[in-house]
């Protein structure tokens, strides 16, 4: 079984009081929590090494719609990988 990764309950925690009743963000939201413009988190999601995990809700490809799981982001910005 894999460890939990260091400071990753802390920003669960801080996600989850952020936006109680949620389990994923847009990425608005992300982009507010990371303090970086919304493109920069699009860029994050499309690069090819260790991207910010998200799923296209949009309905295809030239209409990105990202959502992002709280629990992904928290992983992801520990350092994880997906």
């Amino acid at each position: 079984m894999a460890r939990e990764m260091k400071g990753y309950r802390d920003l669960l925690e801080l996600y989850t009081n952020k936006y109680p009743s949620r389990i994923a963000l847009r990425l608005g939201e992300v982009a507010e929590i990371c303090g970086v413009s919304e493109q920069t988190i699009k860029a994050a999601i499309e690069r090819p090494h260790n991207p910010l995990p998200a799923q296209n809700i949009g309905g295809g490809k030239n209409n990105k719609t990202y959502s992002i799981t709280i629990t992904a982001l928290a992983r992801w910005q520990c350092g994880g990988t997906t």
